[in-house]
């Protein structure tokens, strides 16, 4: 296990159960169709969005990410702060891990496809702070998708 990751083992441990209930209910359906259709590892996929989806929920995750800022040692930020800070920490730590901000691969013509398969998989029963549908789930591909295509 690399210094970062004990890190992070360490600063999520207690806020896990802030975690998950962040993130919008389809995106684990995501990571499962870029693993599905690209072959892209679930870890990478998980590290390359989860900025981008923090950003997307950013008006509704305010309490959770001032406890995980708290938890990780950002200090005590305002609820209106606190996932801009949490996002730009998780920007950093990619960035010095050398995990890259886009995917590899992911074609413009495979998005609408993906984001269906990811919308009809999803479980709307899971507390989440927003819900989203195949459209707004097409936004994450394009903001991971490598511009060279």
């Amino acid at each position: 296990m690399n210094p970062f990751q004990k890190i992070c083992c360490r600063c999520f441990q207690g806020a896990l159960r802030l975690v998950l209930p962040v993130l919008p209910y389809r995106t684990p359906r995501v990571l499962s169709s870029l693993g599905g259709r690209y072959h892209t590892p679930h870890g990478l996929a998980n590290a390359v969005l989860l900025p981008y989806v923090l950003e997307a929920s950013a008006d509704a995750i305010g309490r959770k990410a001032q406890a995980l800022c708290r938890a990780m040692g950002l200090g005590e930020l305002p609820a209106e702060q606190a996932p801009k800070a949490l996002i730009r920490w998780i920007r950093e730590m990619n960035r010095y891990m050398g995990i890259p901000e886009k995917l590899p691969g992911i074609r413009r013509e495979d998005i609408p496809q993906l984001a269906a398969f990811a919308a009809q998989e999803a479980n709307p029963l899971y507390p989440v702070p927003r819900l989203m549908d195949a459209a707004e789930l097409e936004r994450f591909y394009y903001d991971v998708m490598e511009e060279k295509q």
